[in-house]
């Protein structure tokens, strides 16, 4: 992921439209597999399932009381992964 940082916040900001700019980075788990699902699969074929795919995405959850359904931070998401993978 870090590799292919620019491409995946294309992806991002294709799939937010308009949201990406009025409401930060935030997505949903169907937005963020939409637009995560051409790269995981060239990547990874189908090994990846929604339940790694919710492991992925958890790092970056955006913490708010009324939120029906959990919405995460794309930016954040690929900063925690660059920072993981990154040397010291």
């Amino acid at each position: 992921m870090a590799k292919n940082r620019k491409l995946i916040t294309q992806k991002f900001r294709e799939e937010l439209g308009a949201d990406a700019s009025s409401q930060k980075a935030a997505f949903t788990f169907k937005q963020g597999k939409r637009a995560l699902d051409e790269w995981l699969y060239s990547h990874y074929g189908d090994s990846i399932t929604d339940a790694k795919l919710r492991c992925l995405f958890n790092a970056a959850k955006i913490h708010s009381e009324s939120q029906a359904e959990p919405k995460y931070d794309y930016i954040r998401m690929l900063d925690i992964n660059k920072s993981r993978h990154s040397g010291p």
